[in-house]
């Protein structure tokens, strides 16, 4: 159902018709921009409806045109706002039936829901979790995953530390098994396993290499608290979900023949940057990998223009952060899971604050021009629309790089002799046990590297 409001803004008194479409989202930020170049910021909740900070809803119809229509969804992408000219444009399509002629909807609210479960549900527990395990505080870090995820669900156990370690990491992965985004992270499964196979003692070079860097806790805590920190953000985002359900050309959603409402840019720039800071800092770890899955040496690097960089040794040492992405554009199937989306021209402007953001209805339509901090007179220009997606797809390659360090660590410690109190289907993947490949009797050395008979590890 959509409601039709009128908003008067409190700087300069115009009027707008807000055409707010009730949706499932039970509370969500609203923004958009005044014809006066104001962010008018609201929000709706289920329990007080629609309330702005700076413009007041008004009763009374106005008898002329209203300076903006703007239509407004928690849900999903809208018209951009705009001018209107004459009375019919107030009588348009809602959001909802417009949403609906574009998307596949059944998918579409799978994934929403999934979204909006996880932040409603596991979001905060999760958080706690993890302040818990980097705290050390290990009775009560037990006693909370007890008692969130010990039933049927999800049936994590604690009984030693490396039960610990592994159900910290399910948990954080949790956030990543949707229906669409969990195909990345069984890609690396996949691969994984495969290096187990095919590459075990390169892969075991790679894991000596990778503690001696000692940057695995590191990476893994800053992969946790930023995933954190989008979810706190998440109700700013949600309609951009959406984009990955259209029927019609992606670029063609993303140009900006649609807007979102529930954010502004100022709202969400950080993100970018901490997203794509982040995927540049831990790169290097898809990097090693697909050394050792694609030319069995985890040091040798495929040559990138321009950079006189020669191993892997030499990529560790890198600070250039622009520098280091441009090894995915001849990475393997590992780099290839990551987003092709990550602009250092971007990043740098937004860093800078070289950018002008416009949202003014009728003029740039949500569009953003981030300027060359060495030549201000070259931009690049993208839609708010581009930029939320953009931060989307970031945030979802954590759940790949997540994965891979903690299949790293679990190869680590079975080395070093710990294991889990059971063995399960998830472990033996990770370790390498794979029976259906070939035989292993009980007192074969186990293969998954750790010295010891396969009775007394993963085939307990």
């Amino acid at each position: 159902m959509q409601m039709n409001y009128y908003l008067k803004c409190d700087i300069c008194g115009a009027v707008s018709n807000l055409k707010y479409q009730m949706g499932y989202s039970t509370r969500h930020p609203i923004r958009f921009k005044c014809q006066c170049g104001v962010s008018l910021r609201g929000e709706y909740s289920e329990k007080n409806g629609i309330n702005f900070e700076n413009a007041q809803i008004v009763d009374d119809q106005p008898n002329q045109l209203p300076a903006l229509v703007v239509y407004s969804s928690g849900d999903f992408l809208t018209k951009p706002p705009f001018i209107p000219k004459k009375i019919e444009q107030l009588f348009m399509p809602t959001s909802f039936i417009s949403a609906t002629f574009y998307l596949d909807y059944d998918q579409f609210r799978k994934e929403f829901s999934f979204v909006v479960r996880y932040r409603d549900e596991l979001h905060q527990i999760n958080r706690a979790i993890n302040e818990l395990y980097f705290a050390g505080n290990k009775n009560l870090l037990v006693e909370t995953i007890n008692k969130y995820y010990s039933g049927q669900i999800f049936n994590l156990k604690t009984n030693n530390d490396m039960d610990i370690f592994r159900s910290v990491a399910k948990i954080n992965q949790i956030q990543f098994l949707n229906s669409k985004e969990s195909d990345a992270v069984m890609k690396i499964m996949s691969l994984y396993q495969k290096a187990v196979s095919e590459r075990r003692t390169e892969l075991e070079r790679y894991i000596s290499f990778l503690k001696k860097l000692n940057r695995l806790e590191r990476w893994k805590k800053r992969i946790y608290n930023l995933c954190d920190t989008v979810y706190e953000k998440i109700d700013l985002l949600i309609p951009i979900i959406s984009i990955d359900f259209y029927k019609g050309d992606k670029e063609e959603m993303l140009d900006g023949r649609f807007a979102i409402t529930t954010t502004s840019f100022e709202d969400i720039k950080q993100l970018y940057v901490d997203l794509y800071e982040l995927i540049a800092e831990v790169l290097i770890l898809l990097v090693g990998f697909d050394n050792v899955l694609e030319r069995g040496d985890y040091e040798k690097l495929k040559p990138v223009a321009g950079l006189k960089v020669n191993s892997l040794s030499d990529m560790a040492n890198m600070r250039n952060k622009g520098n280091i992405i441009k090894f995915l554009d001849n990475g393997g199937k590992a780099c290839e899971l990551v987003c092709k989306c990550l602009s250092s021209n971007t990043r740098n402007s937004i860093g800078h604050y070289d950018y002008d953001s416009e949202e003014i209805a009728n003029s740039l339509g949500q569009k953003i021009k981030f300027y060359n901090v060495n030549n201000k007179d070259e931009f690049e220009e993208k839609t708010l629309t581009q930029i939320c997606y953009d931060i989307w797809q970031m945030y979802n390659c954590m759940g790949v790089f997540s994965e891979l360090i903690y299949r790293l660590e679990m190869h680590s410690r079975i080395l070093e002799g710990q294991h889990p109190s059971e063995g399960d289907d998830f472990c033996k993947t990770t370790s390498g046990c794979q029976k259906n490949r070939k035989k292993i009797y009980p007192n074969d050395k186990c293969p998954c590297g750790s010295g010891l008979k396969y009775k007394k590890c993963c085939g307990k």
